[in-house]
């Protein structure tokens, strides 16, 4: 099996060198390039077409939040993952609404970090418990949740449990034997009810109300 290619952006060289040591023990993954500025980001891209981006919008030159959005359009395929000093709310919820499959902060352990490497490999978000104490301490997140708690069914929980392990539609419906119509009809009625207007609005008011929790 080829191992998966990893790429780095990241101005700090610390960063990207512990990036590379943590990597340097495991063979399914292997670092093929590092860049610490956009307009070589975009080369490199076109040029060796990873699996994942290691990311660091906050501290790539010439990087702003908006390309995080374009990455994603231009390069469906890539696997963004954030590694990150920021814990502004509202600049970590942009980056989110992107697409990116896991963010992490800076401080987070090797063990956190190896373990998204892995979830990310499987399609599955992996989102570090400090990114997501910035998510719910803000008051969004934190209004009328034991309110919606009360509305949703047993299913619809299920359901909500299943996304936040990374599944589509598709799956979820083979795991549970309904039609992809009738799992997108629940997640129209749990955004709804949650008052949520995106996936990652639905899980993080999820985790706020217990519904699910993120190790």
């Amino acid at each position: 099996m080829e191992p998966t290619k990893v790429f780095v952006a990241d101005h700090q060289e610390l960063a990207v060198a512990g990036i590379k040591q943590l990597l340097s023990r495991e063979k399914q993954f292997e670092i093929i390039g590092q860049t610490s500025s956009k307009r070589m980001l975009e080369k490199s891209l076109q040029l060796y077409t990873p699996d994942i981006l290691v990311l660091d919008y906050a501290n790539l030159r010439d990087f702003n939040l908006n390309d995080c959005l374009n990455l994603s359009a231009a390069y469906p395929y890539l696997k963004v993952f954030i590694i990150t000093a920021d814990q502004h709310q509202k600049r970590i919820m942009q980056v989110l609404e992107s697409g990116v499959l896991a963010f992490l902060t800076k401080d987070c352990s090797a063990h956190e970090i190896l373990n998204a490497f892995h979830s990310i490999v499987k399609g599955q978000k992996f989102f570090c418990n400090k990114v997501l104490d910035v998510l719910m301490n803000h008051k969004v997140y934190k209004s009328n949740a034991d309110e919606s708690s009360d509305k949703l069914s047993e299913r619809e929980e299920q359901i909500i449990r299943f996304i936040a392990k990374g599944m589509g539609t598709q799956q979820i419906a083979a795991e549970l034997n309904l039609s992809p119509h009738t799992i997108n009809a629940h997640r129209k009625n749990i955004l709804k009810k949650l008052d949520a207007t995106s996936p990652v609005e639905m899980i993080v008011k999820a985790m706020s109300m217990k519904i699910i929790t993120i190790d």
